[in-house]
């Protein structure tokens, strides 16, 4: 990422993930696997961060991410 990218990234304060979170991490953590970018699928850990993040907000933001992500993909390598 470049610096003007992480500036605005989220980053969450750990200390106030709710255990449940947590726990459903440790349990999809063996299941996670890399993205292709230029195709990008919501994951089930997507989804647990963005509950825990976004709350009802989640599915909404999810969806942008991405359609933004595919989109700034494909603009780079089309």
């Amino acid at each position: 990422m470049e610096v003007s990218d992480i500036e605005k990234t989220y980053i969450p304060v750990l200390d106030s993930i709710s255990q449940e979170t947590i726990d459903a991490l440790i349990a999809e953590n063996d299941s996670i696997e890399f993205l292709t970018l230029a195709t990008p699928e919501i994951r089930e850990v997507d989804r647990i961060w963005a509950n825990e993040l976004f709350r009802e907000n989640a599915e909404e933001l999810l969806n942008s991410a991405r359609r933004m992500l595919e989109y700034l993909a494909n603009r780079r390598n089309p």
